[in-house]
């Protein structure tokens, strides 16, 4: 197993990008992206496809870190230039005229990834003159605490800020800033440079670690979407890690609308519904414009 494992990672060089797969699904794989399968050690499902369980990882506790154990996967295994994370129905729309918000698909074109330049070659000259590529700001009703608050549990927050400014103090006004701010960006997706998600993984695993030994035993006995937790933790502070890169580094970032495939019909025109209803109520002026 180690020869063969120490084999497969050796053959990610260069730009590797992962797309995280948890059933059977539309999977896609050419020389940059790689399908792998989330939570593959509790599953009795094999896709036939790299899992998150070979080699340092914690595919164990993907009921509670979701994507993040493809990241730590990646972080731990992976020694390409560049690497990013995508999930099964949300990649980024990377042409160079795009829309100014979310694509909504119900299903993936034939030319899917020559449509929105999901290749190689523009990855590629995209990261020579960007550091990080992340999904563009979802803009917020409430501030990104107070969002947290109405759908999850606001003290297991409140414990990662704890940790964070005692561990890290020269981010906790980066940290009072975003949490205090109306936007986030989502879904933990990005294409960076190694260097940089190494240094980002160090920092968020630091803190999810810890508070995974205060809370777990809590954990344990909530519901499914609860149990989730370090995942939707996560998401949030991805948000204070690149504030606080472009405060003080010189990191270039680019923001690039995330296309969403919803195969189920029924939310698919659902969510669509909702969206021109959006754009009727900007149009008149009953709100702002949601994504930007």
């Amino acid at each position: 197993m180690g020869k063969i494992f120490k084999k497969l990672v050796n053959n990610f060089k260069g730009t590797n990008i992962f797309i995280c797969y948890h059933k059977n699904s539309d999977f896609f794989k050419n020389d940059i992206l790689f399908p792998i399968q989330v939570g593959k050690a509790l599953s009795s499902l094999d896709l036939n496809i790299i899992g998150d369980d070979i080699g340092d990882n914690i595919s164990s506790k993907n009921q509670n870190y979701n994507e993040l154990t493809a990241l730590y996967w990646m972080y731990k295994n992976v020694k390409s230039n560049i690497v990013g994370l995508f999930h099964y129905r949300r990649f980024f729309d990377l042409r160079e005229k795009v829309a100014s918000k979310e694509i909504l698909l119900h299903k993936f074109s034939k030319n899917f990834l020559r449509k929105y330049c999901i290749d190689k070659d523009n990855i590629n000259k995209l990261m020579k003159n960007y550091d990080l590529i992340l999904p563009k700001k979802t803009g917020l009703k409430l501030s990104l605490y107070n969002h947290y608050k109405r759908s999850h549990i606001i003290s297991d927050l409140d414990l990662a800020v704890s940790i964070i400014k005692n561990k890290y103090p020269e981010m906790s006004s980066t940290v009072d800033a975003v949490l205090n701010g109306n936007y986030m960006h989502s879904y933990n997706m990005f294409i960076g440079k190694k260097q940089i998600i190494d240094g980002y993984c160090n920092w968020l695993f630091s803190i999810l670690f810890e508070v995974e030994k205060k809370i777990q035993s809590d954990v344990k006995k909530r519901d499914v979407i609860q149990k989730r937790v370090y995942g939707y933790l996560g998401e949030r502070l991805f948000n204070i890690y690149t504030e606080y890169l472009l405060q003080t580094t010189d990191i270039k970032i680019k923001y690039c609308p995330v296309i969403w495939i919803n195969s189920n019909l029924k939310q698919y025109l659902k969510f669509k519904l909702k969206n021109i209803k959006r754009k009727i109520l900007t149009f008149l002026g009953y709100r702002k414009e949601y994504w930007s």
